[in-house]
């Protein structure tokens, strides 16, 4: 069974008048009640804190059961050390084995910043000798593309165009946007411009599925076309891409890494005698400003002084205890419980049973976003066929995820004054977003408009 958070359906948890209707897979999914979950770790997570029965009533399924986490690497800093005592105590008194997989292991051992971390006994390595696993397996090899590795949008795009399959991936949505522009500046011919791509949480659910797959299809090994895609860090993990060559904007070390992971995946790379060649990953520093705050931030920073040292770039494809060292020194630098000012951590709170405290602050993604409604493609035709029957049943929204889209508070406030977006149906606190604001290629748009759409 599919169970995920992506958007909380109207009423989910409370004694609906239609309860009565709510289907096997409702009760389903508040109970896990399935021999295989497939879930996120943001659904996993927040249920272990929950303080609701609603939210609480599938853990009982949890005990002795396989907890496989993949990309372990994305649990969330700010929550670790609650999650891996949990973890423990899951593991110690209730029969659950946990699988952590991941390409850039973090460190999860008890140290002075990770007193909740694991000691030497409490963890098994599954993959025999990884250090020679990681030399047989290398695919890449890393390079900056001069010394301090600054490049501009429009050298980038450059870059770009003069390759015909190449991914670059960036920090934010506005870099991927300007980056993005430039290229339509350099691609004028029909079929240069069919080959530009733009992947970004501006765009819906659907609308970056429907671009995966035309990607995919001019990356087919068999008819191999021209596709050059420009990207924010969604495509780091669960995307299968492969591409020749991949540059990647200054970021924290393991997001890095897994953006490599799309460069040469199945190893199909060969020279003009047929021997197999490593993929180029290009790790370049966008000269515009702009990074996400917090943990992202200060990994970044970490990041850029380990790569500073010589040769570092060559010990990425070797060598696994670099991401130890690396999540090990990010782990003393940023707090690994909930920590605010005047405010006491999760788990002094769980000691003392304040279970509602845990679930606030508990969160694995801030809560400082709003789900708004595109008109792409069906989304469109979803949003007409509610607003014609006046009525937004559990079905309807459960159709709409797919053509929904996360803005900033700040984001929504400003295009709920410009009257961007409206309503969709009187008294219901969902908002719709006007077509002419939604773009076919970056999708959302808060701020420009593409210069394109004021050529004639």
């Amino acid at each position: 069974m599919e169970n995920h958070s992506a958007v909380e359906p109207p009423g989910a948890g409370t004694d609906r008048d239609a309860e009565s209707h709510r289907s096997p897979l409702e009760y389903a999914a508040e109970n896990w009640d399935a021999p295989i979950i497939v879930t996120t770790s943001v659904q996993f997570l927040e249920s272990l804190f929950a303080s609701s029965p609603s939210r609480c009533r599938k853990l009982h399924n949890v005990a002795r059961s396989v907890v496989i986490l993949d990309e372990v690497q994305t649990l969330p800093t700010h929550l670790l050390s609650p999650v891996l005592n949990v973890f423990r105590e899951l593991q110690k008194n209730y029969g659950v084995t946990f699988v952590f997989s991941s390409a850039t292991q973090p460190a999860f051992r008890r140290s002075s910043a990770l007193p909740d971390g694991f000691d030497e006994h409490e963890i098994t390595e599954i993959a025999p000798d990884p250090p020679r696993l990681f030399t047989t397996l290398a695919r890449v090899r890393y390079s900056r593309p001069a010394a301090d590795g600054k490049l501009s949008w429009p050298e980038m795009a450059e870059r770009l165009a003069s390759s015909p399959r190449c991914l670059c991936v960036v920090n934010v949505r506005k870099h991927a946007f300007e980056l993005w522009q430039a290229m339509v500046l350099i691609l004028r011919d029909g079929e240069d411009r069919a080959s530009l791509f733009h992947l970004s949480s501006a765009m819906c659910a659907q609308h970056r599925l429907d671009v995966l797959a035309e990607i995919r299809s001019r990356l087919d090994p068999s008819n191999p076309r021209p596709c050059r895609v420009v990207s924010t860090q969604l495509v780091e993990a669960g995307v299968d891409l492969d591409f020749p060559i991949v540059y990647r904007a200054l970021g924290p070390l393991d997001s890095i890494v897994q953006a490599a992971g799309r460069c040469n995946r199945e190893g199909r790379l060969h020279d003009a005698s047929g021997r197999k060649v490593l993929g180029e990953v290009v790790v370049f520093k966008p000269a515009e400003d702009g990074m996400p705050r917090g943990v992202y931030h200060t990994a970044t920073g970490l990041t850029a002084g380990i790569l500073s040292r010589e040769k570092m770039l060559e010990t990425l494809s070797a060598d696994p205890a670099v991401f130890s060292d690396y999540f090990g020194q990010l782990h003393a630098l940023v707090p690994t419980d909930h920590e605010r000012s005047g405010t006491s951590s999760i788990q002094h709170d769980r000691g003392n049973l304040r279970f509602r405290q845990v679930a606030a602050k508990a969160h694995v993604i801030e809560q400082d976003t709003r789900a708004i409604v595109v008109s792409y493609e069906k989304g469109g035709e979803r949003i007409e066929d509610v607003r014609r029957r006046q009525w937004l049943g559990y079905e309807d929204y459960r159709r709409l995820q797919r053509y929904m889209v996360n803005l900033r508070d700040r984001d929504f406030r400003k295009m709920l004054e410009l009257r961007l977006i409206e309503p969709l149906l009187k008294n219901i606190d969902l908002f719709v977003l006007l077509p002419n604001c939604y773009h076919p290629q970056p999708g959302m748009i808060v701020d420009n408009r593409p210069s394109e759409d004021f050529v004639v």
